[in-house]
């Protein structure tokens, strides 16, 4: 997981906002497609929990904190985030996974979140630093900062799964090839790596020595 610096709630969203009655449902919005692209943009297309590659088609927009919990904040736009559907999000892992194994994110972590434990993507700056990876088998790990939050985060949205193990293997096989035959490769990864790219944690750790 990373840091996601939110920026100021768009337009678009407040001034429908202002047309809504204090108590009314998520369901009354209307501009929820064009707020999922934002939130979408704003998190460089990376699902804000597992940080696989997102799109309008595969992502939906998730309350942090859970609305039904606290209403005030159904529309409190630091509150929003995009974050990828989970076992929706591929078709063919249902297939070669099983339930258990691919259900992850936003609709994984439903409702009963503990505030003192779940580390918030848009509160913690130094989220990165409570995770650590596995090299061989590519899965997320708890870090020596603080392990009881970090295992609770993971096992609440289920980051730790074959599907997504499964993932950020294939995300860094591809990497390996791009560079394979190029001169200089330690520069070449450490360009690629300046960049956001899906599970950039996890490449970032793995390619550690050739990223600053």
């Amino acid at each position: 997981m990373r840091y996601i610096k939110k920026n100021s709630s768009p337009d678009f969203f407040e001034q429908e906002k202002q047309q809504l009655n204090n108590n009314a449902a998520w369901d009354e919005l209307h501009c929820k497609t064009q707020l999922r692209l934002h939130l979408i943009a704003e998190q460089q297309t990376l699902c804000a929990y597992c940080e696989r590659g997102i799109e309008e088609t595969n992502t939906h927009i998730e309350h942090i904190v859970e609305q039904s919990n606290k209403s005030e904040l159904r529309f409190d736009y630091q509150n929003l985030i995009a974050s990828c559907n989970g076992d929706l999000c591929n078709p063919e892992a249902k297939e070669n996974f099983r339930p258990e194994d691919i259900h992850s994110c936003g609709h994984k972590k439903g409702s009963g979140t503990d505030s003192n434990l779940f580390l918030n993507p848009v509160a913690v700056q130094d989220i990165g630093e409570y995770f650590s990876y596995h090299k061989e088998i590519c899965s997320i790990i708890a870090s020596e900062k603080d392990s009881n939050k970090a295992n609770y985060t993971i096992q609440l949205l289920n980051l730790d799964n074959p599907r997504l193990n499964n993932e950020r293997h294939h995300a860094r096989t591809a990497l390996a090839k791009v560079v394979k035959t190029m001169p200089n490769a330690k520069q070449k990864i450490s360009q690629l790596l300046a960049k956001e790219r899906a599970f950039i944690s996890f490449l970032r750790f793995y390619y550690a020595a050739f990223f600053p």
